[in-house]
């Protein structure tokens, strides 16, 4: 694969690291994952087709442990809560239609639900769309989001867009159903880089997921801004874990939190008493890092953004 003849999905630079890895799982042909030396961007080569996205998340499921499944679904209310009160904060428009696109379960279109909003869903995975119903009786759809028509006050992307086959049409459908001074709400993961905030070893676990895209920062900004959006506030989240752990240590809580993997001994502590705290409501689940440039916290470290469509398209 020439580097020469591949550019950039977001700056469109052709100078890439091409592979940076490998992904060997999830996708047909073992994609490799190229990486932008101008901005950074993670992606993969070749990308999966459109099809095969669609049958990956129709047919996805994990088999987990009652309990794994048990602190997922706390952590996933946690995040929830964080990103209605995020989106609540700085938006001071109405939220009277609000459609989800990768719904999963519902939790986050379930509080706006709650609180009086009109919602409405798209979501591939059959399991899911089920489980929405039963739990918060939202309405969903598994139809191709291009096809989704409506008008919508606020449209929320929580840890999808990295998924899509072709984001930047994504965002101009987006711009296309989003209601006059409409909010999109994006929270994507915060990728690390070598080897100022990870190691090699872990950033090969890191890319061995079904992410096409992997963004940070100003990647994401850079692209979000070339579909003609004005981003209001852009920021990155973790863990209020208490107490202040170590680098290593809260990198394997973050861990253990995401995906659901049993703490070790060492981890208990500070797992256990941010899920009594939460619980109590003694702190928030998540805090708002103080700047853009802290190094990698670990996995469950996200971009944040919230935007609206501001001047013409800029398309690259």
């Amino acid at each position: 694969m020439a580097n020469q003849k591949i550019q950039c999905y977001v700056c469109g630079s052709p100078n890439l690291m091409i592979p940076i890895s490998r992904v060997w799982r999830n996708w047909m042909h073992n994609p490799q994952v190229a990486f932008c030396h101008n901005c950074s961007l993670y992606f993969l080569l070749p990308k999966p087709t459109e099809w095969e996205i669609r049958d990956h998340y129709q047919h996805y499921s994990r088999s987990l442990s009652r309990p794994q499944k048990g602190l997922k679904q706390l952590f996933r209310k946690y995040r929830s809560i964080s990103q209605y009160e995020y989106i609540k904060s700085r938006n001071t428009s109405k939220q009277n239609s609000v459609l989800e696109v990768g719904t999963g379960e519902g939790t986050l279109l379930g509080i706006y639900l709650h609180h009086g909003s009109s919602v409405f869903g798209v979501e591939l995975n059959s399991h899911a769309r089920k489980r929405s119903l039963i739990k918060y009786g939202i309405p969903t759809s598994n139809q191709t989001y291009s096809t989704v028509d409506g008008s919508y006050d606020i449209v929320l992307m929580s840890h999808i867009l990295e998924h899509f086959h072709c984001p930047r049409e994504a965002l101009r459908h987006t711009a296309e159903i989003l209601n006059p001074d409409g909010l999109l709400f994006i929270e994507v993961p915060h990728s690390p880089i070598i080897p100022e905030e990870c190691s090699r070893e872990e950033l090969e676990k890191y890319l061995q997921t079904d992410h096409i895209y992997n963004f940070r920062p100003d990647n994401l900004r850079m692209l979000v801004e070339q579909e003609g959006y004005e981003v209001i506030a852009l920021d990155r989240a973790f863990y209020n874990i208490p107490f202040s752990p170590g680098q290593l240590t809260r990198k394997k809580i973050g861990q253990a939190l995401l995906q659901g993997t049993p703490p070790k001994p060492g981890e208990l502590l500070f797992i256990g008493t941010y899920m009594l705290g939460n619980l109590l409501r003694l702190h928030r689940p998540f805090r708002i890092l103080q700047s853009l440039d802290i190094p990698w916290q670990g996995q469950g470290d996200s971009i944040r953004m919230l935007a609206r469509v501001g001047n013409s398209s800029q398309c690259f």
